[in-house]
């Protein structure tokens, strides 16, 4: 809970990452349903880091952190719900589609590299070169009559 903040209207998180922390303004409506959740959720006990935001809801680990594991197995469920669920396609993989939707709508490769976290540009580049592959599309320019 300590790495969730408030800044006037909006909410951020402190994501600690393998090189340094970094503050990640969320969404109005991410931040909203952050909000609309800890109303629903109410007190947790605290454990040894602090109170955790994210809490388990099952049998055994109720109102204890969630752990990575528990993570990715909610994340494959919401996949396969969806019926999107294939190898390669995991909670990982949603970090590459983050980054990729934010090159491709703000083409700014310095402010998508802090969102994962890179610390070398060129890893931020490679979603920027799949995003101009998709917009050079060769079959987009061969003319279909329906």
């Amino acid at each position: 809970m300590a790495d969730l903040q408030q800044h006037g209207d909006s909410w951020a998180l402190l994501v600690h990452g393998k090189y340094h922390d970094r503050l990640m303004f969320l969404r109005p409506d991410v931040g909203e349903a952050v909000r609309a959740y800890l109303a629903t959720r109410g007190s947790v006990t605290r454990d040894d880091v602090g109170e955790p935001l994210i809490v388990a809801d099952g049998k055994f680990a109720r109102d204890h952190r969630l752990s990575r594991r528990s993570v990715r197995h909610v994340v494959a469920g919401y996949l396969r719900d969806a019926k999107v669920k294939r190898p390669r396609v995991s909670n990982h993989a949603l970090r590459h589609t983050g980054a990729t939707l934010a090159c491709r709508y703000t083409r700014n490769l310095r402010a998508v590299q802090n969102m994962p976290g890179h610390q070398d540009p060129k890893t931020t580049a490679r979603y920027g070169r799949v995003v101009d592959r998709a917009k050079m599309n060769r079959a987009l320019k061969v003319p279909v009559e329906l």
